[in-house]
């Protein structure tokens, strides 16, 4: 089967000593797909693994998914590296008529699972009411809205509840709307749309869903009590212009306040489930539309100690610096941004909160890498695992940071072009103590997307020539939606830490005991310089992928040590043995940040 092969060859680096399986299942039937999904217990990766089946699902009918099948692929979007919650709701919103799975089957899989496998399921999936699903949530109530064609009326945000958990909240509803006169309230958690479970879903998934339902919704939200922790005090406000009938809400306000006040006093609570056995995250680390996270805000205090010791030493520029930051009444006060699944690559201080231990300390700032908490290693973290780090503190912390010798931005500009009636694909948010405009979410399909360089954190200094250093969230909105034709962004962004290079760059001399040598190359705004020919299916013959072209600038020419007539043979561990040309230019075009190429150089291809 060619399909299978081509699937064996872009999981054969992950697949290990387990079994590749394709599944494929028709939508539809009273229970549903019937599948539960978790995570991994090791906070470091991301797996997506199927936990439950439930008896009357398409699943269990079908009988060859199991549990402790890791889910890699459905319907082409790959899944292997995500989060299990915005897995899920990926899944909900792929269209077709049906769904492709493609899994992977390990004996050890099971003890990697942070859940243990779901026993018991409700007798009837179709007898399950709102009430009786939604049991664990507070004020739960089922609205129908009307969705006309300037849309419901509401802006949504993606947040934390210190009860609820993770999931879909209202910070905004339009005055005389569908979703007002339906009784609507900002602060309010979406649960379901049209029986669409949103619990624990990430904005992309619920704008989308929200986005293509048309005429009669129906709608289950719930009324936490105490509201959102907030995140940043001002909300993230759309750049969108589509036209009506495609926006979430139109004449949005962008007001700077809170989605509500909550008590800074946190009391832990215990991990829970959400009624799909889903794990949720535990709270109450809040989160917008923006990759950042406002961690904690317990307890700070000030230790006496000696000079020289983590309580006092100053940080300096260029070395690794171990510090201690204790907490009492506040927290510790901080917003990061970046981890090894981001365009970064580290973890780095976005912002220092002036009433948090942070500040207070007075070290820390902006920019500064995190590398080590209380000794967990967040050198090659991901965003959520590093958010999860920070979260567990206890009241004296420990951590590990480095702060770049030279400045630690990149300044570069982007030239778009903005069509009538249509907008850059772009969301921007404020800081929340400091001036300053940043890009919030770059927007799947839009215009900056599709030129691809651009990418969330991004700070937008200029836009046209108008400085925006100092303007507010408002000002900037405006303006970006008002400006037509070609729109010339200047924009500063977060350098990759020095000291994360060095732990990732390969010396010139490294290379395998095979002849093949690593090469690691950062992906900058020129992309990674160089071109590529051959491939499967090319006019002399099915051929390897060789290097074409190494331009004078660019990653490849400032490394050195790529050629011309080098074989490539993996990108970031993914094989392009038998891939055609234009497989490997997108696998390369979609290679982000740090970009671990497996190179054979010509001299040995040549023998």
């Amino acid at each position: 089967d060619p399909t299978l092969e081509k699937i064996q060859r872009k999981y054969q680096d992950v697949k290990g000593g387990g079994e590749l399986l394709v599944v494929e299942l028709k939508k539809g039937g009273s229970g549903g797909l019937g599948l539960s999904l978790a995570g991994n217990k090791n906070r470091t990766r991301m797996s997506v693994f199927v936990c439950g089946i439930h008896p009357q699902g398409q699943a269990a009918k079908d009988a060859r998914i199991h549990i402790a099948d890791e889910v890699l692929e459905v319907n082409g979007v790959v899944m292997y590296g995500r989060c299990h919650l915005n897995a899920s709701a990926i899944i909900k919103s792929l269209p077709g008529p049906a769904y492709k799975f493609i899994l992977l089957r390990r004996e050890d899989a099971l003890e990697e699972m942070a859940v243990k496998p779901l026993t018991q399921y409700p007798v009837q999936v179709e007898e399950v009411t709102p009430d009786e699903r939604y049991s664990n949530f507070r004020g739960v109530k089922t609205v129908t809205v009307k969705k006309g064609p300037h849309g419901l009326g509401i802006m949504i945000i993606e947040g934390r509840h210190a009860e609820a958990g993770q999931g879909i909240f209202i910070s905004d509803i339009q005055e005389s709307s569908a979703a007002y006169q339906a009784g609507l309230e900002v602060g309010d958690m979406i649960l379901s749309v049209n029986q669409t479970d949103l619990v624990g879903a990430d904005y992309d998934s619920a704008a989308q869903l929200l986005k293509q339902t048309e005429g009669t919704i129906t709608m289950v939200v719930a009324k936490p009590v105490g509201g959102l922790v907030p995140l940043l005090k001002k909300k993230s406000a759309s750049i969108e212009t589509q036209e009506p009938s495609r926006t979430l809400a139109s004449n949005r306000k962008s007001t700077g306040t809170t989605l509500s006040h909550c008590s800074t006093k946190s009391v832990p609570l215990p991990r829970r489930s959400s009624p799909n056995g889903r794990p949720l995250p535990s709270p109450p680390a809040p989160r917008g539309d923006m990759t950042h996270h406002h961690l904690d805000q317990q307890q700070h205090g000030v230790h006496d100690s000696t000079a020289g010791s983590p309580v006092s030493e100053v940080i300096k520029p260029g070395k690794e610096t171990t510090i201690e930051i204790t907490k009492e009444k506040l927290g510790l006060g901080l917003s990061i941004v970046g981890g090894s699944d981001t365009p970064l690559g580290a973890v780095i201080i976005h912002e220092v909160y002036p009433d948090g231990a942070a500040a207070m300390d007075g070290r820390l700032r902006p920019g500064d890498q995190i590398l080590e908490v209380n000794t967990e290693d967040l050198r090659e973290a991901c965003h959520e695992a590093a958010i999860g780090a920070l979260r567990q503190t206890s009241s004296v912390v420990r951590m590990v940071v480095f702060r770049e010798e030279e400045p630690h931005q990149d300044v570069f500009t982007v030239d778009l072009h903005k069509k009538a009636g249509r907008g850059l694909g772009l969301s921007i948010v404020g800081r929340h103590n400091a001036p300053g405009v940043f890009i919030s979410e770059v927007v799947r399909g839009g215009v900056a997307q599709l030129d691809g360089r651009l990418c969330q954190g991004d700070q937008i200094l200029e836009v046209n020539g108008h400085d925006l250093t100092s303007a507010s969230q408002e000002h900037a909105a405006a303006l970006l939606k008002t400006t037509l034709g070609r729109i010339n962004l200047k924009v500063s962004r977060l350098r990759r830490a020095a000291s994360q290079r060095s732990t990732i760059a390969v010396s010139k001399s490294d290379s395998a005991a095979n002849g093949t040598m690593l090469v690691t190359l950062e992906r900058g705004v020129e992309g990674l310089g160089f071109s590529i020919v051959g491939g499967a299916g090319s006019p002399h013959g099915d051929l390897p992928i060789y290097v074409k072209t190494v331009f004078d600038s660019g990653a490849a020419a400032r490394d050195g040590r790529l050629r011309r007539g080098d074989t490539l043979l993996a990108v970031n561990g993914h094989s392009l043995e038998g891939l055609t040309h234009q497989e490997a230019v997108e696998l390369l075009r979609d290679a982000r940040g740090m970009v671990v190429l497996t190179v054979l150089p010509a001299s040995d291809s040549a023998s």
